[in-house]
């Protein structure tokens, strides 16, 4: 599961020349960092409502067809027109616990064909989507690695306006305001039922601490043998 803080630098070289059989799933905001580094995710997972993200899944246009896109129902529509256009294939899910989507059941099942998978995040996160993306995949949460996800912006990387691997940043976002929406990211995992499935952390700067703690070299040898789980045809576009 690559996210994209800044120690994924640090990680870049053994993705860059991990097992082939390794299923790796990025969040969209890894993709500019990836791209300039050839390493090619398998799935990307966004849920992105604002239309700028239009920038960053144009970098998927040269991964076509080899990647696909898991994309939430709440992800702005201009985004998945750009990609549409040149075929990347696109696979949704909803949250059934988003707010436009959870006060109504019935409004949702009009909305949606019921084929689409539904996923509960465990926290604000879009790591954590794909964390559950990966389960609905049928990947056992000890068989699943987070590298990249840092959930804190250093007082040095505040100077440099560094929140991100690579040149990426999040612009007119206090970093306080950042941190703090980080800090309740925590707070929700801690009580999740995630905090106590295996699930590895490999993100060297990481703060979650009650995740089960690896390097990522150590985590990509012990499971170079693990077959890799196709995406599911589902709701295919």
């Amino acid at each position: 599961m690559i996210a994209a803080g800044p120690s994924l630098e640090g990680n870049a070289h053994h993705l860059l020349t991990a097992d082939e059989r390794i299923l790796k799933i990025a969040v969209d905001a890894a993709t500019p960092f990836l791209w300039k580094r050839g390493i090619v995710p398998d799935v990307v997972v966004t849920a992105e409502e604002q239309c700028r993200a239009a920038l960053i899944f144009q970098l998927l246009n040269g991964w076509y067809p080899s990647v696909v896109l898991c994309a939430s129902t709440t992800t702005n529509p201009f985004c998945l027109r750009v990609l549409q256009d040149v075929g990347v294939k696109q696979i949704f899910f909803y949250h059934n616990a988003h707010p436009w989507l959870a006060r109504d059941g019935r409004f949702r099942a009009r909305l949606f064909d019921m084929t689409i998978p539904s996923i509960t995040p465990s926290c604000g996160s879009i790591t954590f989507h794909a964390v559950r993306i990966a389960e609905w995949l049928g990947i056992k949460p000890s068989n699943i690695a987070i590298v990249g996800c840092d959930m804190q912006v250093s007082a040095k990387q505040a100077e440099t306006g560094k929140t991100h691997a690579g040149e990426y940043r999040v612009e007119g976002i206090p970093v306080e305001v950042i941190n703090q929406s980080f800090q309740n990211h925590l707070r929700e995992l801690e009580h999740s039922r995630l905090a106590d499935t295996g699930i590895i952390n490999a993100s060297e700067a990481g703060r979650i601490t009650f995740f089960k703690q690896s390097l990522l070299h150590d985590f990509l040898l012990s499971h170079a043998k693990t077959e890799k789980t196709e995406p599911q045809s589902v709701a295919l576009t």
